[in-house]
């Protein structure tokens, strides 16, 4: 085992920066509907003859190289600065960057909307940036044609109450960050994790849920929370003194895998499912005992869902799936209070002495505030104000 983690310690190793070359990454997802009746565009209709598969078709002029599934199927397209690929219910995820200058991303997605915006019209499609499918119920959304998804579709099923909700209906918007080294990750880790519960209530953007209007504004933390404990939420034993990058690989490594993929595993070339289950093995009774190459280590690192993830860079995952102008200003707040050591200090001294119990109790707390009584809400032995002040946010 020793040579699995020195392999994803020595990976999370050499994703450190020089804080002159950070820089951040972005995902929006979108949901498509149909824009006539609003209710969840899948990926292909053959009653109707229509699908978001016939939208990457027509985009795929536009972009370098694409991904397809062992049918032939497009899932994916990507050229430089972005990449588009499909979530479980046919989401359509736009990832961009890396860039330092939030203007860059503006010009990068607009580009891609006015590439994309004519074929959706073409095709009866829409794009939504919001938290949740508006009318359709999680029972009538389609998996798309991907193993992977089809797996993690019958596993969380197990695991909790809201799987498939969160499969099918759900989108996010996502921020990457870079950091220097292993200590400048840990606390990045932990200042984030605690503040993901403040930033998704702030940015909260899901007015529907199952059909009906939705007052809840931490719905999707409710869904990720229910899942599936050793895989989302908050990263295991984050706030313990001695955690840093062997703690998170021998996590990664011992917890079961969910998904086994061995399509980059040379060991398995005669094996006839290179992606199955993995209900109750580990990566370390599947992959063979020797270094994991970059394709074994992204896969393994991939099936954890926690609030902020850790690969190569730093991940931030809890916030909703938002407008363009509303996610820059979530993107230009992180870069504002990540990348300024003065500030990341001083968010650092507020939540000293925070461990995982606090940030569970500040999630119920957010989860059960309401429009009356929010400025009413401690959080972190706080006003709610007082964090969205420190963070640069306008209070509500």
């Amino acid at each position: 085992m020793k040579k699995l983690v020195d392999s994803l310690v020595e990976f999370f190793v050499d994703g450190a920066k020089e804080p002159s070359k950070f820089a951040l990454g972005l995902e929006i997802e979108h949901l498509v509907v149909d824009k006539t009746t609003g209710k969840a565009f899948g990926y292909w209709d053959e009653k109707t003859e229509r699908g978001i598969k016939q939208v990457l078709e027509k985009l795929e002029k536009y972009f370098t190289s694409s991904s397809r599934n062992q049918h032939g199927d497009l899932l994916g397209l990507s050229r430089a600065n972005i990449a588009l690929t499909l979530e479980p219910g046919a989401q359509f995820e736009t990832s961009i960057g890396p860039f330092q200058s939030v203007d860059e991303f503006r010009r990068e997605y607009m580009q891609f909307i006015s590439e994309a915006g004519p074929i959706c019209d073409e095709v009866g499609a829409q794009l939504l940036t919001l938290g949740y499918q508006p009318k359709t119920l999680e029972r009538d959304v389609t998996i798309i044609p991907k193993d992977r998804y089809s797996i993690m579709d019958d596993y969380l099923a197990k695991t909790g109450k809201y799987g498939h909700n969160m499969m099918r209906c759900s989108a996010s918007t996502q921020v990457s960050i870079d950091y220097s080294d292993e200590q400048d990750a840990i606390k990045k880790l932990r200042i984030s994790s605690a503040l993901m519960p403040i930033y998704a209530y702030y940015y909260s953007n899901s007015p529907y849920f199952e059909g009906a209007e939705n007052t809840n504004k931490m719905i999707r933390t409710k869904l990720w929370d229910d899942l599936d404990p050793s895989r989302c939420s908050l990263i295991p034993h984050l706030y313990d003194t001695d955690f840093g990058f062997e703690q998170y690989a021998i996590t990664a490594l011992t917890t079961r895998l969910m998904v086994a993929d061995l399509t980059g595993t040379p060991e398995a070339y005669d094996d006839k499912e290179k992606v199955r289950e993995a209900f109750s093995e580990s990566a370390v009774d599947i992959y063979p005992d020797r270094a994991l190459n970059e394709h074994e280590i992204l896969h393994i690192l991939s099936t954890y869902f926690f609030d902020v993830r850790l690969k190569n860079y730093i991940e931030l995952r809890s916030v909703d799936s938002l407008p363009l102008d509303t996610a820059l200003d979530f993107l230009a707040n992180i870069k504002h209070n990540f990348y300024n050591e003065e500030k990341l200090q001083e968010l650092s001294t507020a939540l000293e002495g925070i461990v995982e119990k606090d940030v569970a109790e500040a999630k119920q707390v957010l989860l059960s505030a309401t429009i009356e009584n929010q400025g009413e809400v401690h959080v972190y032995g706080k006003p709610l104000n007082y964090w969205f002040k420190k963070l640069g946010l306008n209070e509500l």
